[in-house]
């Protein structure tokens, strides 16, 4: 590496570098500052009950029904931090952020040098609205597999395959495997490169063969592949519906497919627009390059293969599929800009290149720092609960609650839990006899009906908790 190539390099690290501590201790002192007992998203719940069951039976567990390798991750955590899971999961929010950032400015690196890696690195951690959303939806799994291991396993496998150096092979096996541990449909879309790879490198190699053999009876004949199988079971389901591809966009479930207009939305318009553009500068290399035609081939797969498959009717909910886009397009999109800046060599042409991003960026930036500061937890689980879970302790307590999933607060806040997503009086003076504590927060009626209806059955209100999102009205026993 020449001189000026290693300050540059060495420049853009340091910017990397003061940019992520500035973007952790955004989070956890003024994102985190507003103290959510639990991390955002609705299938919080599920990981959570996924940790307990490892808690109860240990690795036998692994891998029955959905990877576990995350709540392996969280729970390890826990004995480390002596912090319940809902919290240990709450502050791996920005490192995982983090983490699908930097896997995506080495990709671009080894793509188009260090300032196409800056350029990723920025628009996934300070732009884009994927994974984010995914994120906030609660699908910590999803996006450490395809944020973060999916693009370290296609950097270092085409690196082994460009230079054959067998630490890149080692390292390209252990990606995989951490991905096969981490999230299914991840899984297929490494398969699915891999059968690309073999196609257009490796089909005269039998021994590329062999392990595609080899890991295709894995997946279908022992426990590592019931996730998969749940994905081929499900395509195959639709065989009537062949060839399953909806082109318009048109579900019965319209949240479960985006509109062509929602892949900017959803995702980012700089991200969508440039990144789909950079397809055209992918396809160039991986045909006129030929050392160095593995990265460009696969990444240009990578991001075709996720733009149809968001296109999949029986993949159920395909726009989980075009929400994993965001991380390839982000590097496609960085690799274009920074083509088209080495093109242009005026000011005026550099200038509108500037010009163009900001224009494209600026409203989704405003938005995410926006998000990134004031999300709301699915769950709802919040600080006023929290505080109403410590005052009652281990005494048998009644939750009365409206809001949906409430049902983690049976696992996590009552030793004899009894919980209700909806309240019916009549059927709640059994469980009221055995409750010492009731708490409760109605977001539509009077909590003055239900205030009254407590007093009538024995209980004096105790104490009322508050935070932005709730008013939580606690009752004991009199």
């Amino acid at each position: 590496m020449i001189k000026g190539r290693k300050s540059s390099v060495a420049l853009v690290i340091k910017f990397i570098g003061v940019l992520s501590l500035f973007f952790l201790v955004v989070s956890y002192t003024v994102d985190l500052a507003f103290r959510y007992p639990s991390a955002p998203g609705g299938d919080l719940y599920n990981h959570y009950l996924f940790i307990v069951d490892l808690q109860k039976y240990g690795l036998s567990h692994f891998f029955t029904s959905y990877p576990r390798l995350f709540h392996l991750i969280v729970l390890l955590g826990m004995k480390v931090t002596d912090l319940p899971a809902l919290k240990v999961m709450l502050y791996l929010v920005p490192i995982v952020l983090l983490g699908v950032a930097l896997a995506a400015a080495w990709v671009a690196y080894l793509l188009a040098g260090e300032w196409a890696a800056l350029l990723a690195f920025l628009i996934l951690l300070f732009v884009s609205g994927q994974p984010l959303q995914t994120l906030y939806d609660g699908g910590f799994p999803n996006v450490i597999a395809a944020g973060i291991w999916l693009p370290l396993w296609v950097g270092s496998t085409s690196l082994y395959l460009s230079h054959r150096n067998w630490k890149w092979l080692g390292a390209s096996l252990l990606f995989a495997l951490l991905t096969l541990a981490t999230h299914h449909f991840s899984l297929a879309y490494l398969l699915v490169l891999f059968l690309l790879l073999v196609l257009r490198y490796g089909w005269r190699q039998w021994y590329y063969w062999l392990a595609l053999i080899l890991i295709g009876g894995a997946l279908i004949w022992t426990p590592l592949g019931q996730p998969f199988k749940a994905i081929l079971n499900g395509v195959a389901s639709f065989g009537g519906a062949f060839p399953w591809i909806h082109l318009v966009g048109k579900l019965a479930n319209s949240d479960a497919i985006w509109r062509y207009a929602d892949y900017a939305v959803g995702i980012g318009s700089l991200q969508v627009y440039l990144g789909l553009a950079g397809l055209i500068v992918l396809a160039i290399w991986m045909s006129s390059r030929k050392k160095d035609s593995v990265l460009p081939y696969l990444v240009f797969c990578w991001i075709v293969l996720l733009l149809i498959g968001s296109r999949i009717e029986a993949l159920g909910f395909p726009v989980r599929v075009a929400r994993d886009a965001g991380v390839p397009l982000a590097i496609s999109a960085a690799v274009f800009i920074m083509v088209l800046w080495r093109m242009c060599k005026s000011l005026a042409a550099r200038v509108g290149i500037v010009a163009l991003c900001i224009a494209l960026t600026l409203p989704q930036t405003i938005g995410r720092f926006y998000r990134l500061l004031h999300y709301e937890p699915t769950m709802q689980y919040t600080t006023a609960d929290q505080e109403a879970v410590d005052r009652t302790g281990d005494a048998p307590t009644v939750v009365l609650n409206q809001l949906l999933p409430t049902t983690i607060r049976s696992s996590i806040t009552t030793v004899n839990p009894m919980i209700h997503t909806a309240v019916g009086q009549e059927n709640l003076r059994t469980d009221l006899a055995d409750a010492e504590y009731v708490f409760f927060d109605i977001p539509n009626g009077d909590p003055d009906d239900y205030s009254r209806w407590l007093e009538s059955n024995g209980f004096q209100l105790l104490v009322i908790y508050g935070d932005p999102l709730k008013t939580v009205h606690l009752f004991q026993r009199k």
